[in-house]
């Protein structure tokens, strides 16, 4: 009789832990679908607007961009692979010393053909601010040009 009361105890305890875990497990599930649903595209730009954001006044410009996933639509100045394997776009702008680069997540993946210099494209990314150039990271190519 002890041992059938022990397997019990011992039973509801574990049941208790599993559901326990099962809710934190289902918590974070939520939480991660809460992030992914705030990826969503926060400003649509032409290159040139970007650029005079971040030339008239950078910390303004990074208060409202940096961080923030950006749709940038412009012409291909030059496409290279960096030293890390993968493909970096840049984007003209006015000034011929400064531009947008744009490096591609999975890069293989998203260039079917090559690009011709001045080929307009659109690119949504994350700006990660400017130093010498304007940056966005894990990029995509877009069909909304």
């Amino acid at each position: 009789m002890k041992n059938l009361l022990k397997f019990i105890l011992v039973f509801l305890i574990g049941f208790f832990i599993g559901a326990v875990n099962e809710y934190k497990f289902n918590e974070t599930i939520s939480q991660t679908d809460s992030n992914k649903k705030e990826t969503i595209v926060e400003q649509f730009l032409e290159s040139e607007d970007l650029y005079n954001a971040y030339t008239t006044n950078t910390d303004s410009a990074n208060r409202i961009y940096l961080g923030k996933e950006l749709m940038v639509t412009g012409k291909l100045s030059e496409q290279y692979i960096n030293k890390n394997n993968e493909v970096v776009l840049s984007l003209l702008t006015p000034d011929k010393n400064i531009r947008i680069y744009c490096t591609l997540s999975n890069s293989s993946n998203q260039i079917n053909t090559p690009f011709s210099k001045g080929q307009k494209i659109a690119l949504h990314g994350i700006c990660t601010g400017k130093i010498d150039n304007i940056m966005l990271n894990r990029c995509t190519l877009s069909n909304e040009q």
